[in-house]
């Protein structure tokens, strides 16, 4: 009934020992086994939940009696008990029950659901070309890897860097490692240039990895100038070859006496062409000073800067002597020079003049 006899005492009576009554007192609901609360409580995150749990009237207060804990049901902790049509999930158990939550519309055959962190997300767009699901919005298949990322990557000549997988691909940054280059800024008039297919699988073409590979030129660099790149030093003996083609002409003789004449000024109109010898040449240009006898005493233009190809007409004043020039000829008319290549000068390695002089009788 949930009552307690407490305060019973003794005392000696006709010889024995005898006890008053004392007085009852109500329990409390642990003492009798029960609870002050209902012990009912719903679906834990463990799939149970608490039931059977009653009022009971005990020492004169209400008590509960305690729950029996019972496996819930998938749909009682808000989850599947099978996988809806038309939907992917997750499964997991419940309980004593396999559940399944994330439900999602699946996708089409081929193509595979957006990944959920946005920054994931956002470099598989920037590594990889998409296609997007025609049935469903949110799902894509990678059909390649964008310019400047790469499928396969040869670790030989080039660093695998940040990489980026989605749907079966991968897609990866890569760049080309010491001594290879990704440019071919090597100096072709020196070294031999090998290329070298370094990274693949991508819409912007292979990654093309260059490294010097030997000496254009094998001979002595003793006097020359030299360059060294992966362990050559290598040098230029002849860069490319020189063909003046021009006119020499008198802008008006004069006649100081009978049956004499001289040229105060004369007119050179020349072309200059370079020849490349293996093609090493990509722009050349010449520097040039042009003389007017063999003694390089009338120095008449120079320095000048000439592209291949180029005509040029200059004026040539006397020297100060009206038989400077008596009788022309071809090897009195001289161009010094040298061709220039990557900001590097060269003597000529062979010049050849086809100048034609105007009346060289008086």
């Amino acid at each position: 009934s949930g009552y307690k006899r407490t305060n019973s005492t003794s005392l000696t009576y006709g010889g024995s020992t005898c006890y008053y009554t004392g007085s009852d007192t109500a329990c409390s609901c642990s003492e009798g086994g029960y609870y002050t609360s209902n012990q009912n409580y719903g679906c834990s995150s463990s799939g149970y939940k608490g039931t059977g749990s009653t009022t009971k009237s005990y020492g004169g207060k209400t008590c509960y009696t305690g729950a029996s804990s019972t496996a819930c049901s998938c749909s009682e902790g808000g989850y599947e008990s099978s996988i809806p049509s038309g939907k992917t999930c997750t499964s997991f158990s419940y309980g004593s029950y396999t559940c399944y939550k994330d439900c999602k519309s699946s996708c089409s055959t081929g193509y595979y659901k957006q990944l959920d962190n946005a920054t994931g997300w956002s470099m598989t767009q920037a590594f990889m070309n998409l296609s997007q699901d025609p049935s469903h919005s949110d799902c894509y298949k990678p059909t390649g890897c964008t310019s400047g990322f790469y499928q396969n990557v040869n670790t030989t000549y080039a660093y695998a860097m940040t990489s980026v997988s989605f749907g079966g691909m991968s897609c990866t940054s890569a760049q080309c490692k010491s001594p290879y280059v990704a440019s071919s800024s090597i100096d072709s008039a020196y070294f031999t240039v090998g290329s070298y297919t370094a990274a693949s699988g991508s819409s912007g073409g292979n990654l093309i990895c260059y490294a010097a590979t030997g000496c254009k030129e094998s001979s002595s660099c003793s006097g020359k100038t030299i360059k060294t790149l992966n362990g050559y030093t290598c040098c230029i003996t002849q860069v490319g070859k020189i063909s003046i083609v021009g006119r020499i002409t008198c802008d008006g003789w004069v006649y100081p006496y009978s049956g004499g004449r001289y040229c105060p000024i004369w007119t050179v109109t020349w072309t200059m062409n370079v020849t490349n010898p293996s093609g090493i040449l990509s722009s050349p240009s010449v520097e040039w000073s042009g003389y007017l006898n063999a003694s390089n005493t009338c120095n008449y233009r120079g320095p000048e800067y000439l592209s291949n190809g180029y005509t040029t007409t200059h004026k040539i004043q006397d020297c100060g002597s009206s038989t400077q020039f008596p009788y022309w000829n071809t090897s009195q008319y001289k161009i010094d020079g040298h061709i220039i290549h990557n900001g590097d000068k060269y003597q000529w390695g062979e010049i050849t003049y086809d100048i034609s002089i105007e009346d060289r009788n008086y």
